[in-house]
């Protein structure tokens, strides 16, 4: 029986999830809060969008006899190098 109910509250909290996910990213939208060139969670938009407007800018940047540079910066461990009470304080 505690199988069934772990399930039931299982799909109830992923529709919960999804139902925040979506107010959220309407109102996100809505306000602009993002820029267009956010493209990390964000429907319609993946890296493979990133890369392709990184080469376009590029590639502008060789056509206007410009200097073109970029920085890729790792995120990939950011939240275990800051305490949680210092990520709070910021929040």
């Amino acid at each position: 029986m505690r199988t069934y109910v772990l399930s039931i509250h299982l799909i109830l909290e992923q529709i919960i999830e999804r139902a925040l996910y979506e107010q959220i990213e309407k109102f996100v939208d809505s306000k602009s809060i993002l820029t267009n060139n956010q493209y990390g969670f964000r429907t319609g938009k993946n890296s493979t969008d990133a890369i392709s407007h990184l080469i376009s800018d590029i590639a502008n940047g060789i056509e206007l006899k410009i200097m073109v540079g970029a920085i890729f910066y790792d995120l990939k461990k950011a939240f275990e190098t800051i305490t949680h009470k210092s990520l709070i304080n910021k929040l």
